[in-house]
C-alpha cells in the first residue's frame, strides 16, 4: 500500500494522521495511524513545504490558493511549537469549545503562543502589519471568495516565510 504513495511523501504509518477504514456495516472511521507504529516521531515540519508549495502555485498563476497554504504553514508551524509546549497542560479552548484550531493569531492564540514560548516580541517585528494584512486576505478567499492579484500573493508568501522564520526560530529555543 506504502508503495503507491508518490515519492517523497512519508508512509503513513509513521506519522501520527488519521487513516480511513471501511467499516464492515458500510460506515466509515477514522483510526490513528499511530496505532500501527511502534513509538512515537515527531511530524516532519510541513511548514517548509508548504510555503515552497505556495511559491510554486504562485508561479501557476493560482494566487488565491497560494494565499491559503501559505496561511496553512504559519498555521502548522504554530502548531508543531505549541503542541509539545501544552502537553499535560489543561485543554486551551477558544471560541466554541474549539482548541486553537481556528487560528486567529490575532486573538486567543497568540495570546497562549506568547504564554508559552515568552516571544512578546512577535508584534513588534516587521512582518507583524503585512501579516495581519494577509490573514485578513486568506479570509477573504475562503470565506467570501476574494480574489488575489499577484503581488498580493507574493506578498502574502513573503510574509508567511518570515513568520515561520520567527517562530521556527523561537521553537528551537523553546523546545
Amino acid at each position: 500500500m506504502n508503495e503507491q504513495l508518490p515519492p517523497g511523501l512519508p508512509n503513513f504509518h509513521m506519522w501520527n494522521v488519521p487513516v480511513l477504514q471501511h467499516h464492515h456495516s458500510g460506515q466509515h472511521r477514522y483510526v490513528a495511524a499511530s496505532s500501527f507504529q511502534m513509538g512515537r516521531i515527531p511530524p516532519p515540519p510541513y511548514y517548509s513545504s508548504l510555503l515552497d508549495l505556495a511559491d510554486i502555485l504562485i508561479r501557476e498563476g493560482r494566487y488565491e490558493l497560494a494565499v491559503i497554504v501559505a496561511q496553512m504553514a504559519c498555521e502548522v508551524v504554530v502548531e508543531q511549537t505549541l503542541t509539545p509546549l501544552l502537553k499535560g497542560k489543561r485543554r486551551v479552548k477558544g471560541k466554541r469549545g474549539r482548541a486553537l484550531g481556528n487560528f486567529n493569531f490575532a486573538g486567543r492564540a497568540r495570546n497562549v503562543y506568547v504564554q508559552y514560548t515568552n516571544d512578546k516580541s512577535i508584534k513588534d517585528q516587521e512582518f507583524w502589519k503585512p501579516f495581519t494584512r494577509h490573514a485578513k486576505r486568506r479570509d477573504e478567499v475562503v470565506h467570501f471568495g476574494g480574489r488575489v492579484h499577484p503581488a498580493e500573493a507574493r506578498e502574502s508568501t513573503t510574509t508567511a516565510r518570515q513568520f515561520v522564520e520567527h517562530v521556527h526560530e523561537v521553537r528551537g529555543r523553546v523546545l
